[in-house]
């Protein structure tokens, strides 16, 4: 046998098979040698000593290939890394791949870089903030071969339980939990209904939201401001702000409350966090609405939940000094020292956000005078799933930082009696000033998202802006109302509007966002408009259906919002005498402001004029008798001695 050996640590399972198999070989031979030299051997010895001679030979030179073949690949290795080290000295720019030390295969991570990063991006677009606003955990309606679909349509080359196996497992324990190595923040979780309550206008919002990130995908960073707005859960004051609990049995007929702070040391002792998110979209895009992600700086802008009021109003004015903020510079100016020509505003469908409502609208017309806006888009989720609104993955961290924290409501003395009720105005003011402005210390030294947060308290007696005052026939031209998205644009009339300072008008050749319309493949079907009419951008919203005849001016065929507004633009506009409007009986009224009252309509909350009402028969929100069927408990001791714990059985 040839004395050729290779220096190496690894291990070598072939060639001990072999030296194994040529040993046994080699002692069956000489033992058959002594047997046929002693004279033992029978007929047929010579043939079975040629046999194993002729099988150790084979084994042999087997071997002496295979250790051959390893000093051969030893020395190309050794060749190939000094060559490479070489090119790396002569030409230090040059990125040339990576030289493994260790034998197998390499990971897919090694050869396709960034695939764990694109993981996560696929699985958080789209995708809804917890229920509660106060976990992290981000929920998607993506399947396991939705995502390995994409990852092959994005290029890269991975099999479908690769891509599993890049996730958490669901038991880590187990011996399919081992083999998932590397892994990312995803997990696949069991199909659940009730997270959300469904309406039947999501689908047609959410083709709304799409086709805006699309506009902002291709327009790009240079050309689109992006905000997400939305109003937090208030803050109490002198009781624990948020809560950390752990799970516990408890009997379902009791609400405790086991925390000494856990009371209203007042009356609407609260603070009311206005939250604005800044939305990065990344470049080079195009048509994908990843570009536009959920990452960005915040600005949160505190108030005093009893003297103070979230309104459209105070949303304008927080979005004027929202833009003058460094940390939103690179977000919202562009190169020319102005806002950028598309702004995007996403909102909550609150009373004080909604995008159809008149305040709301006006302040939105003053935006777009006062920034020279190519357009400004505003749209709201429908009701019920503003959990998809990317302000709400900002309030889980918000909320996490206030667990056990109590923000002082008598720092400067108490302004309350024994009673809790407020016997020094004065001093009252200057208590909340301080709790405001201690939480908006606690919320300014956050980092979410490697963006800064940026919080400061308003106190009372702001001054705020004033809304711009336009034509009607101003606002036909370039304002186009709809249930949940508002669209107001620039005209292609010079002596109305200043020049265009984005590409806007190469897409929306038509000024506006076209309808929402629905498709079908079995039999195949495309709505046919009428020629020569605006088709109502709510024409196939499935909850206003039955409204939009009515909604709709019957001279130019301008759609609105609301009946109301319809009315006032044919007798202001056309001069027309305007068709009896039938009142509105809602099922229940919350609030009244001058002009205006909130009510519940069908499944949606909104502020409807006063003279549109019939307040017969109305249930108010005062008339409804309080929940007595889960008794609250301040004091447990106080409780059980008033013989409460045990009740006797029927």
């Amino acid at each position: 046998m040839p004395s050729l050996s290779v220096s190496t640590t690894a291990p070598t399972p072939k060639q001990d098979a072999l030296k194994s198999e040529i040993s046994v070989l080699e002692v069956e031979l000489n033992a058959t040698v002594r047997k046929r030299d002693a004279g033992l051997g029978k007929d047929g010895i010579e043939k079975k000593i040629k046999k194993l001679r002729h099988d150790t030979d084979v084994k042999k030179k087997e071997l002496k290939n295979k250790l051959l073949r390893a000093e051969n690949m030893r020395k190309f290795r050794a060749k190939q890394k000094a060559q490479v080290l070489s090119l790396k000295s002569a030409h230090p720019n040059v990125q040339s791949s990576s030289i493994r030390t260790q034998p197998g295969r390499p990971a897919l991570e090694e050869n396709q870089s960034g695939l764990l990063q694109v993981i996560c991006d696929i699985a958080t677009h789209g995708s809804s903030a917890a229920d509660r606003r106060r976990s992290e955990v981000l929920r998607t309606c993506k399947t396991l071969d939705e995502l390995h679909a994409r990852l092959v349509e994005d290029g890269f080359f991975i099999s479908r339980t690769s891509t599993y196996r890049r996730l958490i497992p669901k038991y880590s324990g187990s011996l399919e939990g081992k083999r998932h190595v590397t892994t990312v923040p995803v997990r696949l979780c069991r199909a659940q209904t009730d997270r959300h309550r469904d309406h039947a206008d999501q689908y047609f919002c959410k083709a709304t939201a799409n086709g805006l990130e699309e506009l902002a995908s291709v327009l790009g960073p240079e050309q689109v401001v992006f905000i997400s707005q939305d109003d937090k859960a208030k803050v109490p004051i002198g009781k624990t702000a948020a809560k950390v609990q752990a799970p516990v049995l408890m009997h379902v007929s009791y609400k405790v409350r086991l925390d000494d702070h856990d009371f209203a040391v007042g009356e609407r002792h609260q603070l009311t966090p206005s939250v604005y998110a800044g939305i990065i979209i990344k470049e080079n895009c195009m048509g994908r609405k990843e570009a536009v992600t959920y990452s960005g700086p915040t600005y949160i802008v505190i108030r005093s939940g009893k003297h103070s009021s979230s309104t459209a109003t105070t949303h304008a004015k927080d979005l004027i000094k929202l833009l003058t903020l460094n940390d939103f510079k690179n977000l919202a100016i562009g190169k020319d020292g102005k806002v950028k020509p598309v702004m995007i505003l996403s909102v909550d469908g609150g009373p004080d956000e909604n995008p159809r409502y008149k305040k709301v609208i006006s302040n939105c017309i003053s935006h777009f005078k006062e920034y020279d806006l190519d357009g400004l888009f505003v749209f709201t989720n429908a009701p019920g799933r503003s959990a998809y609104n990317r302000v709400e993955r900002r309030m889980a961290p918000l909320s996490r930082e206030l667990a056990t924290v109590v923000l002082p409501y008598e720092h400067y003395g108490s302004h309350l009696d024994s009673q809790g009720k407020t016997i020094d105005n004065e001093l009252e003011l200057i208590n909340f000033q301080h709790a405001g402005e201690t939480l908006a210390e606690i919320w300014s030294q956050m980092v979410i998202d490697g963006h800064n947060v940026i919080a400061e308290y308003v106190p009372p007696g702001e001054t705020l802006p004033e809304t711009a005052q336009v034509s009607d026939t101003w606002y036909g031209n370039h304002v186009r109302e709809s249930q949940y998205f508002l669209q107001i644009t620039k005209c292609a009339d010079d002596s109305c509007c200043a020049p265009r300072r984005s590409a806007l008008k190469n897409i929306l050749y038509q000024g506006f966002f076209p309808a929402p319309f629905p498709m079908s493949q079995n039999p195949f079907r495309i709505p046919n408009p009428d020629e020569g009419r605006e088709i109502p951008y709510d024409t196939y919203c499935p909850s206003i259906k039955d409204d939009i005849t009515g909604r709709t001016c019957t001279i130019c065929g301008l759609y609105f919002a609301s009946k109301s507004s319809m009315n006032n633009h044919r007798k202001n506009v056309h001069g027309s005498a305007v068709h009896h409007m039938s009142r509105v009986r809602p099922l229940r009224v919350l609030s009244r402001r001058p002009q205006e009252v909130l009510c519940i309509v069908k499944e949606s909350v909104e502020w409807i004029d006063v003279e549109a009402i019939d307040e017969e028969k109305i249930i108010t929100s005062e008339d409804i008798p309080p929940d007595t069927t889960a008794p609250v408990i301040y004091d447990v001791s106080e409780w059980i001695d008033a013989g409460n714990v045990f009740v006797e059985d029927d």
